[in-house]
């Protein structure tokens, strides 16, 4: 069960966003080798948080600065890790601190710099204090082409499950793992008119990320993911084109073709993931009805697995400025795709949800 609450404030300069999660989970397994339950696990994750941004605009520049301040808690009462149940009751939190700030500056001849810079500190079982920085700079070939480059930090704590376990006796929990770091560089091309967009890019990421490692377990027999940081890396290419017909009407393509890869604790480096993406959407819009129908391909997936393809489809209906209705369908074919990292054990693949039909009422005052 999944409760959210949001509170909003936004004006010309400042936006403001107050926010709880609570996430409610019952996790009960099945051992392949013996047919057998396992006992039931109850997860609780709570989040709740404030983001706060402010816009300047000024003669030498633009400014958007902002902070970010949040707390996660996570319980269980009976974690799995190793292979086995743990009779322990996980009960933990770690609070989020971040400043950040984003110039945009227009050096003439034609160049948009943006320079940003997040300042996060975390306290959790140690404390982390990680500087993010940005850069990108855009060069205007004419009124409707141009092309930029771009520098990014990125960092990702773990999960509480990753660290201390939970949800299947397959995966073994790492407390002593650390965050998600490293850098993605970009250079890219993008063509605006009035009735279209192409967009293409060359990218290439260099992280020291959370990767899932196999090995037998001893007593059990059967395939245990150990999760781990390993270095990871991947070079791509991507390409995107929205198209509009008439003034209701539009279509999207896209194709991304990479090669993502993660080294073990043996030196080697391993595929992940997929190396090829194809995505399409068609949507239709008036005064009062949205609609979109999308799909994608994720093909030369990792594992040998078969292709995924989910296509699903969003319509809602606007009654006054504020009121309307929403239909949401996914999966509309209802397939039964693996989805997930690729792990040498059949027992540990996950499945796409069945199709699942949602209606929102929605009213904004």
């Amino acid at each position: 069960m999944e409760d959210y609450t949001r509170l909003q404030y936004k004006d010309d300069t400042w936006t403001g966003n107050l926010f709880y999660n609570r996430s409610n989970r019952k996790n009960k397994t099945i051992t392949a080798s013996t047919g057998k339950w396992n006992k039931e696990e109850y997860i609780i994750f709570d989040t709740i948080g404030l983001d706060l941004q402010k816009k300047i605009d000024s003669k030498f520049a633009d400014f958007i600065i902002g902070t970010t301040i949040s707390q996660e808690s996570y319980k269980n009462d009976t974690p799995w890790s190793s292979g086995s149940l743990k009779n322990l009751h996980i009960d933990v939190n770690r609070k989020n601190y971040a400043l950040f700030v984003k110039m945009t500056k227009n050096l003439g001849n034609d160049f948009i710099a943006t320079i940003g810079a997040r300042e996060q500190f975390v306290d959790a079982n140690k404390t982390y204090d990680a500087f993010t920085p940005e850069f990108s700079l855009l060069k205007k070939l004419d009124e409707n082409s141009s092309v930029y480059i771009n520098a990014a930090k990125s960092f990702r704590m773990p999960t509480f499950m990753q660290l201390y376990g939970s949800g299947s006796p397959n995966y073994e929990a790492n407390p002593l793992l650390k965050p998600e770091e490293g850098w993605t560089y970009e250079i890219g091309y993008k063509k605006a008119s009035d009735s279209s967009m192409f967009k293409a890019a060359l990218y290439y990421m260099d992280n020291d990320s959370i990767s899932y490692e196999s090995k037998i377990d001893p007593i059990t027999g059967e395939s245990i993911n150990k999760i781990i940081n390993a270095p990871f890396e991947n070079l791509g290419f991507e390409i995107n084109y929205d198209k509009k017909i008439g003034s209701r009407y539009s279509y999207a393509l896209g194709a991304n073709f990479c090669n993502p890869k993660a080294k073990d604790n043996s030196g080697n480096w391993n595929r992940k993931f997929a190396r090829q993406q194809y995505t399409g959407s068609i949507k239709y819009n008036n005064e009062k009805v949205n609609a979109a129908l999308t799909g994608s391909i994720t093909a030369a997936r990792a594992g040998d697995w078969p292709n995924m393809i989910p296509v699903n489809f969003y319509t809602s209906y606007k009654f006054d400025k504020n009121s309307k209705v929403q239909l949401d369908i996914e999966n509309i074919f209802n397939r039964q795709d693996i989805i997930g990292n690729w792990t040498s054990s059949a027992s540990t693949e996950y499945y796409s949800m069945p199709r699942n039909v949602k209606v929102t009422y929605i009213y904004t005052f």
